[in-house]
C-alpha cells in the first residue's frame, strides 16, 4: 500500500490497513476502512484504487459503521447481505428503526423490505401534501345556516326579522 504524502500516517492507521487484509466480516472492514480515512488520511478513491477494491465495494463498506448495532450484528450474522445493508445506511433513522423491526419479525432482510420501507414512507408523505392541497369537505346545512345569520345581521337585519323570515321559509315548504 502506497501512504498519501504529507503527514498524518499513524501507527493505528497502518494497523488497520494490515487488519484490513485480515478481516473476514464486511463490518470489520468497514471499521478497517474508517481507521484509514480517519487516521491515515486517504479518501475511498485512494483506498479502491491501492486495495484494488471497486469503489462502490469501498463506500458501501464505509457506510456499515454508521448502521445501529442490530443492523451491524445482522450484517456479520448473514442475515443482511453487506449490499442491503448500505442501502438500509441511507435510510431515515425511522426508516432504519422500521428495518429493525422488519428484520426481527423475519430474521432477515433483503432489498425488497428495503424498498417497501421506502415506500411506506414517501406514501405517508404522499397523503401529507395531498391532505394539504385536497378540497375541504363540502359545508353541512347547518354551518351554511349560521353563515347565512351572520352575513344577514351583518347587513343590518334584526333578529326579529330573520326569525319572521326563517318562520315564512318553513310555511312555504310546509304548503308547498
Amino acid at each position: 500500500m502506497i501512504l498519501p504524502s504529507g503527514g498524518g500516517i499513524t501507527y493505528d492507521a497502518l494497523a488497520a490497513g494490515a487488519n484490513l487484509l485480515r478481516a473476514h466480516a464486511p463490518v470489520d472492514e468497514a471499521r478497517h476502512l474508517e481507521a484509514l480515512v480517519n487516521r491515515g488520511g486517504f479518501t475511498p478513491e485512494q483506498l479502491s484504487k491501492e486495495l484494488g477494491l471497486p469503489l462502490g465495494t469501498v463506500k458501501s463498506r464505509l457506510k456499515l459503521v454508521d448502521l445501529p448495532q442490530e443492523l451491524r450484528a445482522a450484517v456479520d450474522d448473514k442475515r443482511i447481505s453487506p449490499s442491503v445493508a448500505a442501502a438500509a445506511a441511507n435510510l431515515t433513522p425511522t426508516q432504519q428503526q422500521a428495518a429493525i423491526k422488519t428484520l426481527q419479525q423475519k430474521n432477515s432482510l433483503n432489498r425488497d423490505d428495503i424498498t417497501s420501507i421506502r415506500l411506506a414512507d414517501k406514501q405517508k408523505v404522499l397523503e401529507a401534501v395531498q391532505a394539504i392541497f385536497s378540497p375541504p369537505p363540502p359545508p353541512t346545512p347547518q354551518h351554511v345556516f349560521k353563515m347565512a345569520v351572520r352575513q344577514a345581521l351583518n347587513e343590518g337585519l334584526t333578529p326579529d326579522e330573520l326569525y319572521n323570515a326563517v318562520d315564512a321559509i318553513t310555511q312555504e315548504q310546509a304548503n308547498g
